[in-house]
């Protein structure tokens, strides 16, 4: 008798069907995203380096077939709304060009690097406000308006 092939061998059973719990996923409509520059510093004060980021951002969204909803260059951060792509991959991989673009450009002039390695990233659900998410990024654009207090005094003659 051959010892490999008599039926009570566990290799000659089928494996259990193991069924997993389906989870129900809400699909994207937006991604934000949050890029930090390195030891959070305001690199972007200046105005040369906060054109050539915006401008890079939307040269390599074009590129890429990305749609912009609404993008920030803050002194020490990019904030970014863009319209969910099918392929992740290709979001990610436009992140990366953005990064690698601004970082060489940068070490050119500068010396140091630029970026963190990695960013934040969030997603906007079809549950959530689409518009509510625009404005949040627009509102980090504008600069805080200073109000200053103003002393009212009443003189008597």
């Amino acid at each position: 008798m051959n010892r490999y092939f008599w039926p009570d061998m566990p290799v000659g059973r089928k494996p259990a069907e193991v069924s997993k719990p389906v989870k129900k996923v809400r699909p994207y409509q937006a991604r934000r995203i949050s890029i930090v520059t390195r030891n959070k510093k305001p690199y972007f004060a200046e105005e040369h380096w906060k054109s050539y980021a915006e401008n890079s951002l939307q040269r390599e969204a074009g590129r890429f077939g990305i749609k912009i909803l609404s993008f920030a260059v803050l002194n020490n951060r990019v904030e970014l709304l863009a319209e969910n792509v099918s392929d992740v991959r290709i979001f990610d991989r436009m992140l990366r060009f953005f990064m690698q673009d601004t970082e060489i450009e940068f070490k050119i002039k500068e010396q140091r690097r630029l970026w963190m390695g990695n960013y934040y990233t969030k997603g906007i659900t079809v549950d959530d406000s689409l518009e509510e998410a625009i404005a949040e990024v627009q509102a980090l654009a504008k600069p805080a308006v200073k109000t200053e207090a103003v002393e009212v005094v009443e003189k008597t003659v």
